[in-house]
């Protein structure tokens, strides 16, 4: 049973939707009210986002002191 944020008070957790610890990263969630979305997909596209954000303060800060990190 998937159920959505507001109908878990706001904070969504692996018990809350029904799956076990052991399999919590795998614990799928309706994401916008069309499409399920696991807390595994979540992590990736967070570190996806972190790494390509980095990427980009990288280059402003070698424009802005002209030298090249390693």
């Amino acid at each position: 049973m998937r159920r959505t944020a507001r109908q878990t008070g706001g904070l969504v957790t692996a018990e809350k939707c029904g799956a076990s610890t052991s399999r919590a990263l795998d614990a799928e969630v309706s994401f916008r009210g069309d499409r399920a979305i696991s807390a595994r997909w979540v992590l990736a596209h967070v570190i996806e986002e972190t790494a390509r954000h980095a990427g980009q303060l990288d280059v402003v800060r070698e424009l802005l002191d002209g030298t090249a990190g390693d």
